[in-house]
């Protein structure tokens, strides 16, 4: 091999090592506002340890913005939820046990634990402790009995309880469970994904494997990852590596900024990284009356109160829009809500469908570059995610080949689980993950 050559490989194992080892992606796992200083908090994860540089709401700076980087002057309530129906399998039962014991004796400094137990039903035995001799009590008297896993509903009894805090107070909740025999779904499922939509908690799973809960675990760790949180296996991480992980590096950097007309919000760090939220305007629902309240913006409105006005608006605008896209569009296939279809007819459909929430399907002709993200000129425009960027992705079909680009997106983009650069072949009947939403892609 010539010089040349060689130099060329070198450098080649070189731009890869470098981004195989890119800082990872940070997020922001939660939002708190406080009535009585009237600002907000935001809990801001950066796994690769990267310091906070600035704050901008709607690109601009936030000059009171001050943060708190010590893990031990961060105030967090973790939930525990520990399923103990007699369908947990015997041979995993120490396992648990050992992992419970592990979490609660290695808290934080300004860490309190609500540990609950739940089968059918959530069952709140210690409520926000800090003494690990009473949480081992109750521990050593655990028994197993009800026959009905049911993760969902014991979630949505911790929302309906976490939506009632207020405060720069950090919530997560660890699920610990095999899930069950079959996927959630149904109203309970809707109720946790729209909680979740409003006012984020992250769920940590540790799943047990039964030998026929394959389909639910996935499902529980893609709802983690929604939520900008970790899962595993409990056969293949061992409870003090949950532990260290959950108790230091899961602790967010504290930012507490003043934005009362709300907005978009940007946290960038000194490696050039950056994470968004959408904070709503901190205007109390009593200084406006109901009848007076304005229509808010259907594609951006992340405030609970204004769920149930936007849906009679929300109805008519699907009507009227529908009835435009088939006058404009006739022959087309209908794509889901939330998606505009750009370009012309084409005999190849590019299809993207959301693995957790399997109603949103979108699709665009494949016709050139199909650009994907939340702006609205892209070809398929998911604006339902914040950690989907505003131009996140373009999918090509070429020489009889799906090719996926990620354009530089802040969530990055994964194929079947590898974060991707550059521009990669992408298989029918794979797994794309845009920021933390799991697509299934097809093409037909």
């Amino acid at each position: 091999m010539n010089r040349k050559r060689l130099f060329s490989v070198l450098c080649a194992v070189l731009l890869l090592t470098l981004t195989a080892r890119a800082a990872p992606e940070p997020r922001i796992l939660q939002r708190r506002f406080d009535p009585d200083s009237n600002r907000w908090t935001l809990y801001v994860l950066h796994p690769g340890g990267a310091k906070v540089n600035g704050v901008t709401v709607d690109g601009t700076e936030v000059t009171d913005a001050t943060l708190t980087r010590d893990p031990a002057k961060t105030p967090v309530v973790t939930w525990i939820l520990f399923d103990n129906s007699e369908s947990v399998p015997e041979e995993l039962r120490d396992a648990a046990s050992d992992l419970l014991l592990t979490l609660l004796g290695e808290k934080g400094k300004s860490e309190v634990h609500t540990f609950c137990t739940f089968s059918d039903r959530l069952r709140v035995e210690v409520r926000e402790s800090g003494s690990f001799t009473e949480l081992k009590e109750r521990i050593d008297a655990l028994e197993y009995g009800g026959a009905e896993h049911n993760p969902v509903g014991a979630l949505n009894a911790v929302m309906a309880e976490e939506e009632k805090r207020t405060g720069a107070v950090f919530a997560r909740v660890i699920l610990i469970t095999p899930g069950g025999d079959s996927v959630p779904s149904g109203i309970a499922t809707r109720q946790l994904r729209d909680y979740l939509r409003s006012n984020n908690i992250p769920i940590y799973t540790v799943g047990y494997r039964t030998g026929d809960n394959d389909a639910v675990l996935s499902w529980l760790y893609a709802l983690s990852a929604r939520t900008g949180a970790r899962a595993w296996d409990i056969e293949e991480t061992g409870a003090s590596d949950i532990a260290n992980i959950m108790h230091w590096e899961e602790i967010p950097v504290r930012v507490l900024l003043t934005a009362p007309g709300g907005g978009e919000a940007e946290v960038t760090f000194d490696d050039g990284t950056s994470a968004h939220i959408t904070i709503p305007p901190t205007v109390a629902e009593t200084e406006t009356p109901p009848e007076s309240v304005a229509e808010p913006e259907p594609a951006q409105s992340t405030d609970r109160f204004s769920v149930w006005w936007l849906a009679p608006f929300a109805l008519l605008l699907l009507v009227f829009g529908g009835a435009f896209a088939l006058r404009r569009y006739g022959g087309r296939r209908k794509s889901a809500p939330g998606v505009r279809i750009r370009g012309e007819n084409t005999s190849l459909t590019l299809y993207l469908k959301d693995v957790e929430q399997p109603e949103r399907e979108f699709s665009a002709p494949l016709q050139g570059r199909v650009s994907v993200g939340r702006s609205d000129d892209n070809k398929i425009v998911l604006n339902y995610d914040q950690s989907i960027s505003r131009a996140h992705c373009e999918i090509a079909f070429q020489d009889n080949t799906l090719w996926i680009r990620d354009l530089d997106s802040t969530g990055g983009t994964c194929v079947d689980g590898e974060r991707i650069t550059g521009t990669v072949p992408l298989p029918v009947g794979a797994t794309v993950r845009l920021g933390h939403v799991n697509y299934q892609v097809e093409a037909h």
